[in-house]
């Protein structure tokens, strides 16, 4: 059961601000697709060391047949995690959905200010840009250690806006399974 499951998870890898919240909603909605009771389980990145047991038990319901998604935007920060997503399973389905930078900029800057509230002066935001564009276009970054360590049909590049072109507007609707 536990090499099922493990072959049956396909990784969204999409950068922060690029509609990885809107993916897991409507993939949770999808017949054939199965999302885990929490969007952002981060295994391959933050929570590695909690071991395989921790993040294989947010599959444990998925039936034979559905696809299981971890929708994790942080892993586009850890070069690691491609190396660890191939440890994980000999055949590895990976996107990585890329944002407009100038769209990405706005939407993280709103995000921010959310966050900060007034607080946040644009030289602090002008700061910790520059820190999330070198962790995306590094040489150390996402991009290229994903191109580098998959083979070209286990890893996707998809632009955000093509996500959501296909799909209508929707609201967040969450149901007892996703809270």
């Amino acid at each position: 059961n536990t090499i099922r499951i493990r072959e049956s998870i396909a990784i969204i890898a999409g950068m922060p601000r690029a509609s990885t919240t809107f993916i897991y909603h409507t993939f949770a909605d999808h017949p054939s697709a199965f999302v885990p009771s929490r969007k952002e389980l981060e295994y391959f990145s933050l929570n590695y060391e909690r071991g395989e047991r921790w993040y294989l038990e947010f599959f444990e319901g998925m039936p034979a047949g559905k696809t299981g998604f971890d929708i994790s935007p942080l892993y586009f920060f850890a070069p690691e995690a491609a190396r660890r997503m191939l440890e994980f399973t000999d055949n590895p389905r990976v996107v990585l959905i890329l944002r407009d930078p100038a769209q990405f900029v706005v939407s993280f800057y709103k995000n921010r200010l959310g966050v900060h509230g007034k607080d946040l002066s644009f030289d602090d935001f002008d700061d910790s840009l520059l820190d999330v564009f070198s962790k995306i276009l590094g040489s150390a970054g996402a991009i290229p250690a994903f191109l580098a360590a998959f083979p070209w049909p286990s890893v996707h590049i998809v632009r955000r806006d093509l996500c959501r072109r296909f799909y209508p507007a929707r609201r967040k609707k969450r149901t007892a399974r996703h809270r």
